[in-house]
């Protein structure tokens, strides 16, 4: 089911008293200067379309052993770092290391998990493939990830993806934030009324520095403090989204 936080208790009472699709009960909005339906949604990638984290703990540790790096990561330490950009991920794996080093061992690291990544060893979540082709017919979409240069294009390339998605940009490709990037795909795009999904912190940050909705898919590896909307799984977001009768409050004041 697809979860609604309130944020003011004026916009509760006012949502309860609408008659909304069951999938949804109200989307609380944090700015009332604008009401429109989303036009687009953009999503993480890891934790919210696919999880690698398997595939990447193996080829990481497979550079560890060539390079003679003493370390040997499971995926459960790994998931903690996942949806951080990749430099402060090898920053906080090897503080010690030599910053050329480190960014030679991160360089090939990110080397071969796009390697491994583009023959298998990764798995989209349930109901996304579906989901997607579903969205794609009522909305943009667009993917926004921590990632490095070639990972997004992995997945899509993995999966076959490509023609369901406008648009896409990494933390590798502009050395942004998430943040930053949802921004920058807002107005390369002219988007109007955009949603965020994801999995973690770093995407309920993304989101309000952007200033979007948010949707925390409760599925996925991390935890959040507040959200605007909660999905259990993606065929949750693909059946509530299209068919709701509710036009939601945006929180972009355009």
């Amino acid at each position: 089911m697809l979860y609604v936080q309130g944020t003011r208790k004026e916009t509760n009472r006012a949502c309860r008293s609408k008659k909304t699709h069951p999938l949804v009960h109200c989307f609380a909005a944090l700015c009332y200067t604008c009401a429109m339906a989303f036009d687009s949604i953009l999503f993480d990638l890891d934790g919210t379309l696919w999880d690698s984290r398997e595939a990447v703990c193996a080829s990481w540790n497979a550079v560890f052993r060539a390079e003679g790096v003493p370390l040997q990561l499971t995926v459960p330490y790994l998931s903690a770092f996942f949806g951080k950009p990749m430099t402060q991920i090898f920053a906080e794996l090897f503080p010690d290391m030599p910053a050329a080093a480190r960014e030679q061992l991160r360089a090939a690291c990110c080397a071969q998990e796009n390697k491994d990544l583009e023959h298998g060893g990764a798995r989209v979540f349930d109901g996304v493939r579906e989901g997607l082709e579903r969205l794609r017919r009522e909305f943009e979409l667009f993917i926004v990830s921590n990632c490095q240069s070639g990972y997004i294009e992995t997945f899509l390339r993995a999966f076959s993806l490509e023609a369901l998605f406008s648009g896409h940009v990494s933390w590798g490709d502009t050395g942004l934030s998430k943040g930053k990037n949802n921004l920058l795909i807002i107005e390369q795009y002219a988007l109007k009324c955009p949603v965020y999904v994801g999995d973690a912190a770093v995407d309920e940050q993304a989101a309000a520095e952007a200033g979007i909705a948010f949707i925390f898919a409760r599925y996925g590896f991390g935890s959040v403090s507040s959200y605007d909307g909660a999905i259990d799984s993606f065929a949750e977001l693909a059946a509530a989204l299209p068919e709701a009768e509710l036009r939601f409050l945006c929180r972009r004041g355009y």
